[in-house]
């Protein structure tokens, strides 16, 4: 049912809970002392609601506001979850890569210091170290974990 607010005033019940009463004027006529306790902040004088009036256990009249329908739960549902798997995968590609290049440096490193102490490398220079470590980790960012594939024979 349709209601125009025709007066509003701000009132704290006995249990320190806030609400409005009002005044509410439809087309069975006008209905006084209303509470209203759900989003009272918005309410106004000359407001259009839909909604009932009821009186509760205690004997007070009080607005409830219609309730629409949220739709087809199942089907949001289903939406939310496919969502969550796209970006649970997501994430986890971006974790085994990301596992994959630090894995990748770190082995990099490794080889390279134990040729070091092989004395494997003639030169020693910032520049000849860079390149030969940047060649063993693109080597093994590539082949890690291909089958078959060592960097020893």
């Amino acid at each position: 049912m349709k209601f125009i607010i025709t007066k509003a005033e701000d009132i704290t019940a006995s249990t320190g809970r806030k609400y409005k009463k009002v005044s509410l004027r439809s087309d069975e006529g006008e209905h006084e002392g209303i509470g209203i306790f759900d989003n009272f902040e918005a309410i106004q004088v000359g407001q259009e609601l839909e909604g009932t009036v009821k009186q509760n256990d205690r004997g007070y009249w009080n607005f409830y506001p219609e309730r629409k329908p949220a739709g087809n739960r199942t089907a949001q549902m289903e939406r939310v979850m496919e969502k969550k798997s796209e970006n649970v995968a997501h994430a986890q590609d971006r974790k085994e890569h990301s596992m994959r290049i630090t894995g990748a440096s770190r082995d990099a490193s490794l080889f390279v210091v134990a040729l070091i102490n092989a004395g494997q490398y003639d030169d020693l220079s910032k520049v000849a170290l860079r390149k030969e470590w940047v060649e063993w980790k693109s080597w093994l960012a590539v082949e890690y974990g291909k089958e078959g594939n060592v960097p020893f024979n």
